[in-house]
């Protein structure tokens, strides 16, 4: 996750990660669109600080897109996905970030990939 915000940091291209954050009414999600890679990445690391935070990243490919699976390491729940958009500007680089935490759809990564369940 560390090599990941290291290249949001760079605030040389503008990151979004916002509406591009589903928790379709059942789970928390960032209401809004964020810009700029610090601001993103302060809020990941925010996350990632949080208590009941016990992150496992598995490394997986989301919608055809380089990402990660995240799951919770006390229940094995798998709590959402990040998949990271290339920029087509700047090797290298990210664009986007889209974050899914809606557990309908985690459900069908979860049958997708032929593994358990999403809690």
């Amino acid at each position: 996750m560390c090599s990941h915000i290291s290249v949001v940091l760079n605030d040389k291209y503008h990151s979004v990660w916002g509406p591009l954050a589903d928790g379709g009414g059942k789970v928390s999600a960032v209401p809004r669109p964020l810009h700029g890679g610090a601001l993103i990445a302060k809020t990941i690391i925010g996350f990632a600080r949080l208590p009941t935070s016990r992150w496992r990243l598995e490394p997986a490919r989301i919608n055809g897109l380089p990402g990660c699976l995240v799951f919770d390491d006390e229940t094995s729940q798998l709590v959402q996905t990040i998949a990271l958009a290339p920029s087509t500007t700047e090797p290298g680089r990210i664009s986007a970030l889209y974050i899914q935490r809606n557990p309908d759809k985690l459900q069908g990564v979860l049958s997708a990939l032929g593994i358990g369940s999403a809690g």
